[in-house]
């Protein structure tokens, strides 16, 4: 409701008012009652607020989407690149299957940010040319997944590079640029 430094003073609140039980043995039923209200009020208001969003909740606008999270070392990835590329294609044909012998029909799939920590498209006179092998490697997992793939990639333009987010098509059409 209000944000995260509400939430995170929440949980400092009720830190605070257990360790001032533990401290102050003669006040110690107090701070745990006020500990526990604030968590009572806390969850309800969390139990509410999920009801009301369920009956809000409409099945046809559902999206399916396939996350893979390749969990490639940090040497590796900004190395050779290679076992990163590895990763994903194998990753893209276990969900493909998966997918496919469920009966799942994905939408997009999703890899993260910097999975692919290379330059993959540059622009230059609003025109985007498609260069570098992380374009290849999404381009092949969107032809394995059957469906766009949303990637985390890098983005020259001009003279700068950008951390970028692309989606791009079986067919290597690019459907979004962030």
């Amino acid at each position: 409701l209000f944000g995260s430094y509400f939430i995170t003073f929440i949980v400092v609140m009720f830190n605070c008012l257990a360790a001032f039980a533990i401290i102050n043995k003669k006040k110690a039923s107090k701070y745990i009652a006020f500990a526990l209200t604030v968590f009572v009020v806390n969850y309800a208001f969390g139990c509410v607020a999920i009801s009301y969003t369920e009956k809000e909740y409409n099945s046809e606008n559902e999206v399916t989407a396939a996350v893979l999270q390749g969990n490639v070392s940090s040497y590796d990835k900004w190395g050779t690149l290679q076992s990163s590329y590895e990763r994903y294609l194998e990753l893209s044909l276990e969900a493909s299957d998966y997918c496919d012998s469920e009966n799942i029909n994905t939408d997009f799939a999703l890899i993260p940010e910097t999975a692919f920590p290379t330059t993959a498209m540059e622009i230059s006179d609003g025109r985007i040319e498609k260069t570098g092998s992380a374009f290849v490697v999404s381009k092949k997992m969107a032809e394995i997944m059957k469906c766009p793939v949303v990637s985390g990639v890098f983005t020259k333009i001009d003279d700068d590079e950008y951390n970028s987010l692309a989606c791009i098509g079986e067919n290597g059409e690019i459907y979004g640029l962030y």
